[in-house]
């Protein structure tokens, strides 16, 4: 049952739209830091801030001038802030004159979701619909479990880079997420499910390959532990510190997280049987999206069996 937690949740300030933004334009929003670095001015060589502030539509350079600011605190990339300033225009294109920023202090998973690079996925769609599935996202808990996940900007990166496997399906530059997406979006399509295990089973879908991250990665070290490592611990691992944070406002759900994430499955090494309907949803959604991507990706041709990796096989029968 869910406990009676009271949470403050941020509220979404007005949405950005950095790629719609004029010249002229007074632009408000709640942006994600990119890189930040001191430029000085050709005319009247004064230095200033550049500061570069992204959504999920674009990203624009702000600059922030000493007449506005006599000081300004340093914001790390990947922060979320809060800005307004007025659209002008250089050579190079358009920029921002910011009158005002601030540092938001606990994001809500809504606005970490929103301000996701839109290239920060090669596969073409795959942000926009996991922003959808966070926004979707009801109980506050969860909410906030999320928001603590998208705040590691080394693991969100990792995250929509990745495949979702070495040779058996979507094994391609940002296919976990395109396959952790898919199962989100087939989670908002069952039939009788209570709000809060809705919210488990897409919280559960979005991140259980996320240590794939680490077995998945195209280095030396991504090899070894791709070869002596079950991704699953490396899940619990990596969302350790998110997972602490649940376990403090909600124990059960934090401890039902770990058990759907490591319950045995099939080509499992080791586990417990899955004892939670959202575990056992979440091995069924697994299945079929992985089934129909093997399917899409190694067709067969008259009635050849396709043989792939730890046994698995993909077959159809020829069309009548």
């Amino acid at each position: 049952m869910l406990p009676d937690v009271k949470l403050v949740m941020p509220a979404v300030s007005a949405q950005s739209r950095v790629a719609a933004a004029t010249v002229g334009q007074a632009l408000q929003g709640r942006f994600r830091v990119g890189r930040t670095f001191d430029n000085r001015s050709c005319t009247s060589g004064s230095v200033y801030r550049v500061i570069e502030l992204v959504d999920h539509t674009g990203h624009l350079r702000a600059n922030a001038w000493p007449s506005t600011f006599s000081s300004l605190p340093a914001f790390p990339e990947w922060s979320i802030v809060d800005a307004a300033m007025e659209i002008r225009q250089k050579e190079c294109g358009p920029f921002g004159c910011l009158a005002a920023i601030a540092l938001v202090p606990e994001p809500a998973a809504v606005d970490q979701a929103d301000a996701l690079p839109p290239n920060i996925c090669p596969v073409a769609g795959v942000v926009d619909v996991f922003r959808t599935l966070v926004t979707g996202i009801v109980t506050p808990v969860l909410q906030g479990f999320v928001a603590r996940v998208l705040a590691d900007a080394e693991l969100m990166r990792a995250y929509f880079r990745v495949p979702a496997s070495r040779d058996d399906h979507q094994a391609y530059p940002g296919g976990m997420a395109a396959h952790a997406v898919d199962m989100g979006v087939n989670a908002t399509k069952i039939g009788g499910l209570s709000p809060l295990s809705r919210d488990c089973v897409i919280v559960l879908a979005l991140f259980h390959d996320i240590g794939k991250t680490m077995t998945g990665a195209p280095t030396p070290q991504g090899n070894l532990a791709h070869k002596f490592i079950q991704h699953d611990d490396l899940t619990l691992e990596l969302l350790a510190k998110p997972l602490r944070w649940l376990g403090g406002a909600w124990p059960d759900g934090a401890l039902a997280l770990r058990h759907a994430w490591t319950a045995a499955s099939p080509g499992a090494r080791y586990g417990v049987e899955p004892a939670w309907a959202p575990a056992v949803i979440l091995q069924r959604l697994d299945a079929i999206s992985r089934a129909m991507a093997m399917q899409r990706e190694h067709p067969c041709v008259n009635d050849l069996v396709v043989e792939l990796s730890r046994g698995r096989k993909v077959w159809a029968p020829r069309e009548p």
